[in-house]
């Protein structure tokens, strides 16, 4: 499949790279629990139901604080990393901010789609930031209190799957009433995403339904960053591929921080690659401290280089080029490095837009077919002009009217 196929194609086949970054609290459990049964403390002060102010949980303002606050964070953040990046002599294509795609338990998850490999490390960095700054309000209300972090990528829609969910009894999006559960899907993608114009060229679109991303990078995705902790910003090793390209390109002009790297060796992760051990690389996401760094030097803990970091990722990314861990590539993107789509990954799209094309015209069909009256010509055969009918009437008259043939003499 040619970048000109790939661009003939609906929005909803294009292949898209999304990145995914998680931020977690840790402790919220044990402080929940204690300041439900001894509301005074935890470092905040709970009012009573029978003194001025909302009545709630006291541990409930914390974690809605939490939720607006990281957000706004971010967005500050995102915002000074990107006006560094889009300025001379970089100008490189930020894109939008990275969005919420869900909020499970007291984890916010935020994913946007990749135009250029570069938005990665902008988006990752920024993150980072977030993450160091907002660790400081957090810990206002609890001294146990503190926050975990991770980052992966998915490719889409081959490997993983954005599907659309409709449980509202209108129906107002495609079902899936004849059981064809991966058309209904295709359907229901085509008409959210076509239900407006895209605001710019990797914005999100506004989803009717419940929408949400599966597939084995997001398992992956979620695997890692059950190792993550408050020190470790885990990064899956696609991932690390691209950050680390990106940092080993950095020139001097780049002011900002740049991303260091540590690898923690190979970790099982459960479902994860059959079984095969998965290397687990990490950023620092806490400010350093005389303590942190004795430890550091007596557990012999060092940064790796960057090319390192990208040599080995790449060999490992090459060696399981036939599982979903794979090379990652991103359409439009700049950089040789990204633009190649895998022969196996092509050949996938290809019958996906294929299936699609096919389906939705037999179909369409089939609704043109029910539609139409009793008697309505066939839409292969043309009607009969009023020409045609008065040339059939003329035989018509002819051959009844006609002297009969003369009879043979019997014999």
């Amino acid at each position: 499949m040619t970048t000109d196929t790939l661009a003939e194609l609906p929005d909803f086949l294009k292949p898209k790279l999304r990145l995914f970054m998680s931020v977690d609290i840790t402790g919220s459990t044990q402080f929940k629990q204690i300041l439900s049964h001894s509301p005074h403390k935890g470092g905040t002060a709970h009012k009573e139901e029978s003194e001025e102010g909302v009545p709630s949980e006291p541990w409930l303002s914390p974690i809605l604080e939490f939720y607006e606050q990281i957000s706004a964070v971010f967005d500050d953040q995102w915002k000074a990393v990107a006006k560094h990046a889009q300025e001379e002599p970089h100008e490189w294509p930020v894109g939008d901010r990275p969005s919420v795609w869900k909020a499970v338990g007291d984890e916010l998850i935020f994913t946007k789609i990749l135009t250029d490999h570069r938005q990665a490390y902008l988006s990752v960095l920024a993150w980072l930031r977030t993450i160091q700054e907002y660790r400081q309000r957090i810990k206002r209300h609890s001294a146990g209190l503190d926050l975990k972090c991770a980052a992966w990528i998915a490719g889409f829609p081959v490997n993983n799957a954005e599907v659309v969910l409709d449980h509202e009894p209108s129906g107002r999006l495609a079902s899936s009433d004849d059981g064809d559960y991966i058309f209904g899907n295709l359907a229901r993608l085509c008409s959210t995403n076509g239900s407006q114009p895209p605001a710019g060229p990797d914005s999100e679109r506004n989803i009717t339904g419940i929408r949400d991303f599966i597939g084995p990078s997001i398992d992956t995705g979620f695997r890692v960053a059950s190792v993550a902790s408050p020190r470790k910003f885990v990064l899956a090793a696609d991932l690390a591929f691209i950050l680390s390209h990106v940092a080993g390109n950095l020139t001097t002009s780049w002011t900002l921080e740049k991303l260091v790297f540590y690898y923690e060796g190979r970790r099982d992760l459960k479902g994860v690659t059959n079984g095969t051990p998965y290397p687990i690389f990490w950023v620092n996401a806490v400010l350093p401290d005389p303590l942190m760094e004795i430890e550091d030097r007596i557990e012999k803990r060092e940064p790796t280089a960057a090319s390192e970091v990208k040599t080995f990722c790449e060999r490992y990314l090459e060696k399981n080029k036939d599982t979903h861990v794979m090379k990652p590539f991103i359409f439009g993107d700049s950089d040789g490095l990204f633009k190649r789509i895998p022969h196996r990954h092509s050949e996938k799209l290809t019958k996906l837009a294929s299936y699609w094309k096919q389906e939705s015209a037999r179909r369409e069909a089939e609704q043109n077919a029910q539609l139409e009256p009793e008697g309505t010509a066939a839409p292969n055969e043309p009607a009969a002009t009023a020409s045609d009918l008065d040339a059939l009437s003329s035989q018509l008259v002819l051959e009844n009217t006609s002297p009969p043939a003369p009879q043979a003499s019997e014999a």
